[in-house]
């Protein structure tokens, strides 16, 4: 299966397992294509016997020679063994995991792979949800848990909205925005947004609820519902205008501070590096490959950040712990003030 994200990354895929390739095509479908493409990024998903030979082992987790990495990790109930070889180039990924894998393939490898290659063109994929309203771009940046999902979904009510993207968000250092429409991630706290969520979607949504509270909330898992299916209207590319970072607080509620340059390419690196933690294993571990890959990569995310954010308005969102209408409200009088919303 080929995808062609915006003519700006191709990915080819393909493997044994159904279930894996079908979880992955559910997420990227939107740029689907049937066209042949040249990949910037090849991925087999299926059973693999690598090579051992010249191996050395970096860590319980990590094994590296002078060709590629394998990677034999866990995280809770998932587990899956890794090569990956060329990441400076057509980077190729070969993979084989449990059912519970296919999350960490996406999240923890092939995701920060794309946002890899993109900042060598220029390009940022930052951990954060975006939309227009008025076809002005707005960027939330933060943490999980900060309200993004919970922004995004609460301003979908206004007529005037158009989504980006709710998870991670591709913007260009010339502050061009593109779509990045993979489904949206549901849970308990942010569904009051969603007016029209089916009694189906409903049960689901408390079912998963359930799994999280008789796991002591060591297991997480979202409703996923499809973008296409939500908002009336996708952007496929428009203008970046406003950059948000969020802080979470344990005020009721919203804080709204102006942030320096630099303070914003310092704050959204370190999210970065949270969010990507296992990506940069990697990349530390293939500098044994390439020396100073890691580095270098820090050095050009810096770069395009202090590129992307000249002229451009940054500010800091202090939320509340509990998202709600009153919140909204808040928000919606800030952004009046910054001319995002008419009256």
């Amino acid at each position: 299966m080929n995808y062609n994200i915006h003519d700006i990354f191709t990915i080819q895929i393909e493997g044994s397992n159904k279930r894996i390739l079908k979880n992955f095509n559910e997420n990227f479908k939107l740029f689907k294509t049937d066209d042949d493409v040249a990949p910037d990024l090849k991925v087999m998903i299926s059973n693999f016997k690598p090579e051992k030979k010249g191996l050395i082992k970096v860590n319980d987790e990590f094994k590296v020679n002078d060709e590629f990495i394998l990677c034999d990790s866990k995280h809770k109930l998932a587990k899956w063994n890794l090569i990956i070889k060329n990441i400076e180039d057509t980077s190729e990924v070969l993979f084989n995991g449990n059912i519970f894998s296919e999350i960490f393939l996406e999240d923890y490898i092939l995701e920060p792979l794309i946002g890899y290659h993109l900042l060598k063109k220029g390009i940022l994929f930052l951990h954060a949800s975006s939309f227009s309203i008025n076809e002005k771009g707005l960027v939330f940046v933060g943490e999980p848990e900060t309200g993004k999902t919970s922004i995004l979904l609460s301003f979908s009510q206004l007529d005037q909205f158009a989504l980006f993207s709710d998870e991670l968000s591709i913007l260009s250092t010339d502050k061009s925005l593109y779509g990045f429409p993979v489904p949206i991630k549901v849970f308990k706290y942010n569904k009051k947004f969603l007016t029209d969520l089916s009694t189906f979607n409903s049960i689901k949504l408390y079912f998963k609820d359930l799994i999280n509270l008789f796991s002591l909330k060591t297991i997480k898992i979202p409703l996923y519902l499809d973008a296409k299916e939500i908002f009336p209207k996708i952007e496929e590319k428009g203008n970046l205008n406003y950059l948000f970072i969020l802080k979470k607080t344990s005020g009721n509620t919203i804080g709204f501070n102006e942030l320096k340059k630099g303070d914003v390419v310092n704050r959204i690196i370190e999210i970065n590096q949270q969010q990507f933690k296992y990506f940069f294993d990697i990349l530390h571990v293939y500098s044994f490959i390439i020396q100073d890959i890691d580095l270098e990569y820090i050095k050009l995310l810096e770069k395009n950040l202090f590129s992307l954010i000249e002229d451009l308005e940054c500010y800091e969102i202090e939320m509340p712990s509990k998202y709600g209408c009153k919140c909204f409200d808040e928000l919606k009088s800030i952004f009046k003030d910054l001319g995002v919303i008419y009256e």
